[in-house]
């Protein structure tokens, strides 16, 4: 696997489970920059604590537990064009 380094770090939501010990499981959300990626997971860094993990600290996770916003171009919008008369 190959992994590919970002020139700059790309915020997203990390999701994880932490155990309710009765059999459940508790959902939470962590703020992360992705800093790599290979085919099927990230390297990411937590800018947030987590349990048994630090602020900071390097984990490699797969893609689908990793929410990363997309970003939409709107300049070619036709509402961006109504003022320009």
């Amino acid at each position: 696997m190959e992994r590919k380094m970002y020139s700059e770090p790309v915020r997203a939501s990390y999701r994880y489970e932490t155990p309710n010990y009765d059999g459940t499981f508790r959902r939470w959300r962590a703020e992360v920059y992705i800093v790599a990626e290979t085919e099927k997971s990230y390297y990411i860094k937590l800018i947030d604590p987590i349990p048994y993990r630090n602020a900071g600290e390097l984990m490699r996770v797969s893609k689908r537990k990793v929410d990363v916003p997309k970003i939409v171009d709107t300049s070619g919008f036709w509402y961006n064009n109504l003022e320009k008369d």
